[in-house]
């Protein structure tokens, strides 16, 4: 079957200009102007990650994936942070008060603080030490966020205090006891009634 003469030459034409535009997509890859917007798109999104990172925010699954490709150390302490917000948000919805919660978060900070001295007073160089201070700021600000959350959906407002609960545990002792002392006096009420009985049929 003869392939018609009009079809194949809208078919070289074709080719022809995929290939050149491969050829031109190359050569304007390589020009200065375009290396350099490249070059501040990628600053951009960098800096739009670290920002996230250093206020606590979640990243998405295509930040993270960026910053795997672009900076493998940052993206290790952004999972880093991650895990130990699961961990820190699991503790904080197994609490049984609010004083547990309070305490749980002011902990944490706490930690983060003592870590930030050890760091400042260690041996490490100025780099290493900016560096690794960054990390327990970035750490502090997703446990603040992750709290601030906590208090947020309401799971912190449905808490009782925990004078409330020692308050709800002591009436839930006396109400036990008021329902022993009924059952307690009921039966000796029944013990009286049957001894009656007893007597009367012993009169006749």
């Amino acid at each position: 079957m003869l392939i018609p003469v009009g079809t194949m030459q809208q078919h070289m034409k074709t080719m022809r200009l995929s290939h050149e535009w491969a050829i031109k997509r190359e050569q304007y890859g390589k020009h200065p102007l375009i290396s350099h917007l490249q070059s501040s798109l990628h600053d951009n999104k960098m800096s739009s990650i670290k920002s996230l990172i250093g206020a606590g925010k979640r990243l998405t699954n295509e930040e993270k994936e960026y910053l795997r490709k672009h900076d493998p150390g940052l993206y290790s302490q952004a999972l880093a942070i991650e895990d130990e917000q699961r961990s820190f948000k699991s503790s904080l919805n197994r609490c049984k008060t609010k004083d547990e919660a309070n305490w749980l978060y002011f902990t944490k900070i706490g930690q983060y603080a003592d870590e930030t001295r050890r760091t400042y007073s260690g041996t490490a160089s100025c780099a290493e030490k900016t560096s690794h201070m960054q990390f327990i700021g970035a750490r502090a600000a997703a446990t603040q966020e992750t709290y601030r959350n906590f208090r947020a959906d309401g799971k912190y407002s449905r808490l009782p205090t925990e004078q409330e609960l020692q308050d709800k545990k002591r009436l839930e002792r006396e109400r036990k006891i008021r329902d022993e002392q009924r059952k307690i006096d009921k039966k000796r009420r029944e013990e009286r009634a049957r001894e009656r009985i007893r007597r009367l049929k012993r009169q006749r």
